[in-house]
């Protein structure tokens, strides 16, 4: 991970994979991006986590192509590394 990404990009990276990966479910319960990224931003900055960790780990689950697998792994070390650089612990 790029070590300047700060929240609100990560947080707009997340919106970018949920809106790609299951863009009918992102629709039917986003009605306004920047409130997402918004939320995601507070959550980040709060630790909390672990609702990403297991949404992008049951993707994984599912998901056979290796380019999005990849993309799915390189999100949760994105997060794992903005934790580690923010001193935020679980």
């Amino acid at each position: 991970m790029n070590n300047t990404i700060n929240t609100y990009e990560l947080a707009e990276l997340l919106m970018d994979w949920f809106k790609n990966y299951d863009v009918y479910e992102y629709r039917n319960t986003v009605d306004d991006d920047e409130e997402f990224i918004d939320g995601t931003v507070h959550d980040l900055e709060r630790g909390e986590t672990e609702g990403y960790y297991l949404y992008l780990s049951d993707a994984l689950d599912e998901e056979e192509r290796v380019e999005e697998r990849h993309e799915i792994l390189n999100l949760m070390e994105m997060i794992r590394e903005y934790e580690c650089e923010n001193g935020i612990t679980h």
